[in-house]
């Protein structure tokens, strides 16, 4: 686990667990100190925290803790898709990973106006040993050439957070239910008659180009979906 992981699921955990028991976070460079790490270290932990919806920032006076009002009515499912899972069996299967030219429906998903090398990969999820989502993502070889199948057996944002040259502006995510087809029928071990939740999921940069493209479908057993809207601005009538 790097260095930037361990800051990152340490905090989650003392989070969790109502540590900081007046609501505010070290400073960064409190943080720095108690870790033994550099600040980018910091940044790179609070940053996940944040796109998690777990902290907030006030200007001129720190970092705090995000209640969670849903938090009396938190299952399994929920704490997985917050990536809260420490306490769970969590686990990635490796279905598949190559390297190869984009086709043409891979360069209107990425928004690319040449062909290029992408990475595509899927993985199977397991929640508690059970199937639970399968991801299939793309990726532009030239903006991480260094990926590889032992990184996505971890967080995949954590390492495109640690290792992209640019920060990430936003996740763009559009849901819909379908019948399952053939291949979430065998590997999430559903039947004939089940739906499952497809996601399409879009990784932006700052300079407005996209990074990662994925499609997931989740089983209708576990999922359930929380989400944090930050930053909402009041509009005039």
């Amino acid at each position: 686990m790097k260095k930037y992981e361990i800051v990152y699921t340490d905090l989650k955990s003392k989070i969790s667990n109502n540590f900081y028991s007046d609501g505010k976070l070290p400073t960064e460079k409190e943080l720095e100190l108690e870790y033994k790490c550099s600040r980018q270290t910091v940044k790179t932990a609070m940053e996940l925290l944040l796109q998690e919806g777990l902290i907030y920032r006030r200007k001129g006076k720190g970092t705090f803790v995000r209640k969670n009002l849903f938090a009396d009515n938190v299952s399994a499912s929920n704490k997985y898709l917050l990536r809260n899972d420490n306490d769970l069996k969590s686990r990635k299967t490796i279905l598949s990973f190559v390297i190869r030219m984009s086709t043409e429906e891979d360069m209107t998903k990425l928004n690319l106006p040449d062909a290029e090398y992408v990475y595509a990969f899927s993985r199977l999820r397991f929640i508690e040993d059970s199937p639970e989502v399968i991801e299939n993502t793309i990726i532009p070889l030239r903006l991480i050439p260094n990926l590889t199948e032992d990184v996505l057996e971890g967080s995949l944002l954590a390492f495109l957070h640690a290792n992209l040259p640019i920060s990430i502006d936003s996740i763009q995510k559009r849901f819909t239910i379908k019948s399952a087809d053939e291949n979430d029928i065998v590997l999430l071990k559903l039947s004939k008659t089940d739906c499952v939740v497809r996601s399409e999921e879009i990784i932006i940069l700052d300079n407005n180009q996209i990074v990662a493209y994925g499609e997931l479908s989740y089983s209708p057993r576990k999922f359930e979906y929380f989400s944090v809207i930050n930053n909402v601005v009041k509009q005039e009538s």
